[in-house]
């Protein structure tokens, strides 16, 4: 970093500080000039080289690829405007985020070169720029919005951050977030038919996140200890609170859980770092096994139930044998949302950044069996900025071919082709709980491919996935 940036970055720091009313956190990256983006060459450039250029990569490094989070500034102004709490603050201007990928070959030659950027804003986020032109997705449809009004200028309706279809396609359902006054609440889940169009409304407790069984019989509520519901009944069928309670100085319970897939066993994983296979009828615990050194962020059962992943705030990436507990695979420096795909073969991690795409074999001759992980694919997400913390989401079509992905951007992936369709989304104002925004929360193919629901602030819209391809 040159020495008038590091000037510039202080003197917004200082004024920051002695300003009242002002806090303000620059963004954190590399440089990355314009000078540095022309002279990485695809054919020519080497690891060396790159390395040279930028670095030693921040997100991802590995034999094949390179993923970097960097900016380009060239001189930061400083723009004086009045802080949302009062007082006034500095913000730089000029200021760009860059996502960069970058694949070698065998002779360690660029092979792939690709760029996410976008210019930080302060109230409208982080605006894309220098974009290569890409398809839109298919036809887009509003399949429900819960209920909502306004406050300000601003829809506080439901946010959807769950959503999913039954087996045979006929239901959709979704559970989010509601704002209620000054706070947020989740009391309810939507299941609408989608040939009549008829929406049915279910009370629930509160809950902070929600998992749908595969079977479309119950649903999973977790607030620290999780709440199985019988979605025709309404019935509380079982409580599972294994995990601990939180109180003021300690964060315990369940972090996250997934259904197997026939929907006979919850596994949860927990703030501890501890990962419980439980009896979803009957609330019984049936394993446990210390997973990760921190908590777990993420868990997903492999189609046949044979296999768990989990993804731990350790920075560590697992497979599991959930019937033996025992561990059969292990990657560092991974953290992320994680999905197998239809066929097993495939694991996808959303880092919400960019998302990797490991392939799973079985080593032969171990003993005991042992899988092995070899990354395959990687692409990147665009840049959402920090000022909107939605958790990482991603799902595989059904015939495994196509890969959904949201760090509040959509992203669909071609694996087959190697071929990104984006849709970006508004990011709306700073306040997003308040904006009128359409940020995607959730994503869930339908048992026949041809749609995907996400979940978003305006409700559950439907994207038909028949595109034009890049």
């Amino acid at each position: 970093m040159s020495k008038s940036s590091l000037t510039s970055w202080f003197i917004i720091l200082v004024a920051g500080l002695l300003i009242p009313g002002c806090v303000y956190i620059p963004p954190l990256g590399r440089q990355f000039t314009e000078e540095a983006r022309n002279q990485i060459v695809v054919g020519t450039t080497t690891k060396a080289q790159v390395r040279e250029l930028l670095g030693k990569p921040d997100l991802l490094e590995d034999e094949r690829f390179h993923v970097y989070a960097a900016i380009e500034s060239a001189g930061l102004l400083i723009f004086i405007a009045p802080a949302p709490g009062g007082g006034i603050f500095p913000v730089p201007l000029d200021l760009k985020h860059y996502l960069v990928l970058l694949e070698f070959d065998d002779r360690n030659v660029v092979k792939r070169y690709e760029l996410e950027a976008a210019k930080e804003m302060l109230y409208e986020g982080a605006i894309p720029v220098e974009r290569t032109p890409r398809p839109p997705l298919g036809e887009r449809k509003l399949a429900f919005t819960g209920e909502g009004s306004d406050l300000f200028g601003f829809r506080t309706g439901v946010g959807f951050t769950s959503v999913a279809f039954s087996p045979d396609g006929k239901l959709l359902a979704g559970g989010g977030f509601k704002l209620v006054g000054w706070a947020l609440s989740s009391k309810r889940i939507w299941v609408q038919d989608l040939a009549t169009r008829q929406l049915r409304t279910i009370e629930t407790a509160d809950y902070d996140r929600l998992v749908f069984s595969p079977d479309f019989t119950r649903v999973a509520l977790l607030k620290r200890s999780v709440r199985i519901l019988n979605l025709e009944t309404r019935n509380t069928l079982a409580v599972f609170s294994g995990h601990g309670d939180s109180s003021f100085w300690t964060l315990e319970g369940a972090s996250c859980l997934a259904f197997d897939p026939q929907s006979s066993f919850v596994a949860t994983g927990g703030y501890r770092g501890r990962v419980k296979i439980w009896d979803s009828r009957t609330g019984k615990e049936v394993r446990s096994l210390q997973a990760h050194d921190g908590a777990v962020v993420s868990i997903a059962y492999s189609p046949d139930g044979r296999w768990i992943a989990t993804s731990g705030r350790d920075r560590m990436l697992k497979l599991w044998d959930p019937r033996r507990a025992q561990e059969l695979a292990a990657v560092k420096g991974i953290v992320g949302a994680v999905r197998f795909s239809p066929r097993g073969d495939l694991l996808a991690v959303n880092r919400g950044n960019h998302v990797e795409i490991w392939q799973i074999n079985l080593l032969k001759g171990a003993a005991p069996p042992a899988l092995g992980l070899q990354l395959l694919d990687v692409f990147l997400l665009p840049y959402f900025g920090p000022k909107y913390p939605i958790d990482p989401t991603v799902d595989f079509s059904p015939d495994g071919n196509s890969l959904a992905a949201s760090n509040g951007a959509l992203v669909i992936y071609d694996i087959r082709n190697r071929l990104r369709t984006v849709r970006l989304t508004p990011l709306g104002q700073i306040f997003h709980y308040l904006s009128s925004n359409d940020a995607v929360w959730a994503l869930s193919f339908s048992p026949d491919g041809a749609w995907l629901a996400a979940g978003t602030n305006l409700g559950v819209y439907l994207w038909s996935t028949r595109f034009q391809r890049e």
